[in-house]
Order: C-alpha cells, then sequence, then structure tokens
C-alpha cells in the first residue's frame, strides 16, 4: 500500500504544500510515501527566469521554489509534477525527458514515465491547444509572446509515445482533464460550482481529447489532473475488470480542496523509503522513436546568488538531460534548441522562428488531419490580460464531510486541518472572481 499525497495546481506554493504534507505526518499521524502535483508547479530559480512564465508581468513574483533550488529548504517526501500552463518554461526546457529539479523534486519531463514504491506512473505535460498539436517542438527561450504560450501546448508526437505503452499503468497524472470525463462523475454538482464549465460539457470541449485517447487506450488504475480549479471525482468503467478513478483538485488557496492522500494498493514492499527509476518500456519506447536518472546539478544560478546582479543567460543546457539521451542514443533536443538562441537578444525582440516548426514526426502526421475542438476556456484561470482583485480567505478548512469522491475506495483523508495561514502574495493572480 503506497499512500500518495495529490495536490492540484501548486502555484508556487511550496511551502505551505509542504508544510501541509509535515502536519499530515506528524500531527494526524498518515504516513506520506510520495507527493504528487498535477502542474503550475512553477520552478522559479530566479527573477529573471520569471519572463519565461506565461502569467501577466505585474503579476510576476519570487515564491518558494528558489530556496528548494538552492538547498536552504528540503522537500519532505519525493515529490513528481507534470507541467502546467503556467511554469517557468525555461527550466522546463532543459529537461524535455525529465529530470531533478531540485533535490528530491523530480519533474516528469512533457511525457514520461517512472517507477516509484513499486507504482508506474505515467504523466503528461501542458494544455492542448489544436494550432500547435502538429507543429513539434519548436520553441526556444528566450520566449517572444507567441512562444511563452506555445511552448507547454501538448503535441502529437509525445501523445504517441504515450500511446505505444503496453504495459499497466497505475497512475496517470495531467494537468488537463481528459476530454469527457465529467459524464462519469457528478457533473450536476460540478457545474453548480462552476457554471461556465456547462456550455463547453454540452459542446464537447471540457477537456482534453488527447487527454480521452489516453485514457481509452491506458485505462490507468487512477488519474489525477487539475487546471480547472475544482474538485472532481469519477469512476471510468473501461469493462473487461479495467477501470479508472479519476480525481481533479483546485488550487492551493484556503479553503480551497487542492489536497488530498489516497492509498494504492501495490505489490511492492511497504514501509520502505521511496525510490525513483527508470521505466524500462518508456525509455524502449523513447529510443525506438527517436525518428519522429538521480543527479541534481545547478545549471542557472538561483536568486540569492544574483546578489542583486539581473545578467543570466537566456538558456541553459542541463546535464542530466545530456546523459540520458547519451545513454539511449536519441536525440538530444535541449542543445539543437540552444544553437538557435541569439547570442545576443532581449525577450522583447526574440521572433518566432516558423522554420523550426519542423517535427520528427512531419512524415507521418502530414497525411493527418486535426478534428480535435479546442480546450475549455476558464475563467478561474490566470489571465494573460487579467485585471483586477479580490482578497482571498485567511485560514485552511477541511473538508471531511464531502463526499465528492466516496467512490474511490480507499481515501484515508483529504485537505488538511493545519493551522497555518496560506501567503496572501499571489492572491491577485488566484482570485476566484471570473473574469
Amino acid at each position: 500500500m503506497v499512500n500518495v499525497a495529490v495536490i492540484g495546481c501548486a502555484h508556487g506554493e511550496l511551502d505551505n504544500i509542504f508544510h501541509l504534507v509535515r502536519y499530515m505526518m506528524t500531527q494526524k499521524n498518515v504516513a506520506i510515501d510520495l507527493l504528487i502535483c498535477c502542474g503550475d508547479f512553477q520552478a522559479v530559480r530566479n527573477r529573471q527566469e520569471m519572463e519565461s512564465m506565461a502569467v501577466p508581468a505585474k503579476f510576476r513574483r519570487m515564491t518558494d521554489f528558489h530556496r528548494y533550488y538552492d538547498g536552504s529548504a528540503q522537500a519532505p517526501v519525493l515529490t513528481i509534477f507534470v507541467g502546467g500552463n503556467h511554469e517557468a518554461s525555461s527550466y522546463m526546457a532543459e529537461l524535455p525527458y525529465g529530470g531533478w529539479v531540485a533535490p528530491n523534486i523530480y519533474y516528469l519531463g512533457i511525457a514520461g514515465v517512472v517507477n516509484v514504491c513499486g507504482l508506474r506512473i505515467a504523466g503528461l505535460s501542458g494544455i492542448y491547444k489544436s494550432h500547435d498539436y502538429y507543429r513539434g517542438h519548436f520553441e526556444v527561450p528566450p520566449y517572444s509572446n507567441s512562444t511563452v504560450r506555445s511552448v507547454y501546448h501538448t503535441r502529437s508526437e509525445d501523445v504517441f509515445r504515450l500511446k505505444c505503452i503496453r504495459q499497466p499503468i497505475d497512475v496517470f497524472v495531467s494537468h488537463e482533464w481528459p476530454l469527457g470525463i465529467h459524464h462519469f462523475g457528478d457533473y450536476s454538482t460540478l457545474f453548480t460550482r462552476k457554471p461556465f464549465l456547462r456550455d463547453d460539457a454540452e459542446n464537447d470541449q471540457l477537456g482534453s481529447p488527447p487527454g480521452r485517447e489516453l485514457l481509452e487506450q491506458l485505462k490507468p488504475r487512477f488519474w489525477f489532473a487539475a487546471h480547472l480549479h475544482v474538485k472532481f471525482a469519477a469512476f471510468c468503467d473501461h469493462g473487461a475488470g479495467r477501470s479508472t478513478r479519476f480525481l481533479a483538485l483546485d488550487k492551493c488557496l484556503p479553503h480551497r480542496k487542492f489536497a488530498q492522500v489516497v492509498q494504492i494498493p501495490t505489490s511492492g514492499a511497504e514501509n520502505v523509503p521511496a525510490k525513483l527509476m527508470y521505466d524500462l518500456e518508456w525509455l524502449a519506447i523513447l529510443r525506438q522513436t527517436d525518428h519522429l536518472m538521480k543527479s541534481f546539478v545547478k545549471t542557472a544560478p538561483a536568486e540569492a546568488d544574483l546578489n542583486g546582479h539581473t545578467t543570466v543567460l537566456p538558456f541553459y543546457l542541463n546535464p542530466q538531460t545530456k546523459i540520458f539521451c547519451d545513454k539511449l542514443g536519441i536525440t538530444d533536443i535541449p542543445s539543437i534548441l540552444q544553437k538557435r538562441v541569439p547570442t545576443s537578444v532581449s525577450s522583447k525582440e526574440s521572433k518566432d522562428d516558423p522554420s523550426g516548426s519542423s517535427s520528427i514526426f512531419d512524415s507521418f502526421l502530414s497525411s493527418t488531419t486535426a478534428t480535435f475542438s479546442e480546450s475549455s476556456f476558464n475563467p478561474d484561470e490566470i489571465l494573460l490580460d487579467e485585471t483586477g482583485s479580490e482578497a482571498v480567505e485567511k485560514e485552511i478548512s477541511t473538508c471531511e464531510n464531502d463526499l465528492s469522491f466516496a467512490g474511490l475506495k480507499r481515501v484515508i483523508s483529504c485537505d488538511s486541518g493545519a493551522p497555518a495561514m496560506l501567503k496572501r502574495r499571489n492572491e491577485s493572480i488566484y482570485s476566484d472572481t471570473p473574469e
């Protein structure tokens, strides 16, 4: 049995999240083996890196990650996350195949599979946009106003690789919901809480079309997601004894259901330290689709290292990615992209590189036509032209009486009653008022 703490959108609030984990472990006697975050992690190492994050400039503030990066703070448990649509994309670009972003904090990559505590955990980063789905990865720092958004859009080649998986997946992690998952849960209550989702659902636009394809093909035992800033549970019966228990969680704010601890049965040994290992099938897939892990190293200066200086390189090569690619004999994408980085250019002067939009799968995809609908619009999201704010509430609440996830067996707790107050520095970004 593995106790997994699942977090919705982190939005950089790592101190509060890890305080909650420690509270559950010490005050509630809940053993937590692993923490999974479903996106918007915001691994920002320094202030300059905030320019690669798709949020309004006036809302770009240093949160907590840089202290975990420079070692002045430590994650209490092994933490795994996927990327969302509000990330420090320049750092994520260093690790397209995944890697350690800080001690004890692991990024699953654009798409990836790892083994932890006897569980096979797969993940897909980003959100779906049909106009970028077949373009391939071409973005490179410093990002333009266009590429700072397109860099986190889901690409067909990564979904294709995940579709090649044949062995069972225990946990799938994504930022977006799979398209149509609301049909398998209490959607009436969902639409009461988030009325703007009703139109998307009626137009078959609520969620990610590639996510639905992966749900139908991989049939994971559990699927965790975030993005829409609401807690929602569903049970999808695939037949033949296969089913998926879906759980989406809210963003990290007071009185919001952003955390839940789930017990997942496993055949592995219990009460052993969580150890992350590469997945052999996934490594084989990466190698075989190239035509189409623990050595954390700081590559960019942390905020504390700058000492008032503001000069940092626009793009860094991460040795983890080079070692990983050398071992498998596959393409080192960051090294290729680095050659396109201008030697002297500001992020405001950078432009899209249409010539760089070719994909290793172009020949395969040229005969394929996209028929997917756009992913849903969420007025509760951070808008790039967002204005105004509201004060957030002050205390973390519990959800002991919430039965929305009653269909998921072996849930041992949900939101903590931790007395700590969440920081209000990002209250403007996290306003719950629809625009």
